[in-house]
């Protein structure tokens, strides 16, 4: 789990790729895979999600998280926003 993915809005595409880079040579690395095999057929045969699969649900539940929160805090900063 990548903790805290969903309060990423504030970097850049630039360090987002990078950190997508890292993901993928790391995977790749963890699992014996060469540097030139292809990432979606060793995603595919892990069965581990894509960076953007991760991004995607990390902040989709973060929002849900928020909505449903009842948090007087939270709250009043939904009405702020």
């Amino acid at each position: 789990m990548i903790y805290d993915i969903a309060l990423w809005q504030r970097f850049n595409v630039a360090v987002i790729q990078k950190f997508q880079s890292c993901y993928n040579k790391c995977a790749k690395l963890f699992f014996g895979y060469r540097k030139y095999d292809s990432v979606t057929g060793m995603l595919l045969d892990t069965g581990l999600p894509s960076f953007e699969i991760i991004m995607f649900n990390a902040k989709h539940l973060f929002k849900e998280r928020v909505t449903c929160c009842r948090n007087a805090i939270i709250v009043k900063l939904k009405t702020l926003l």
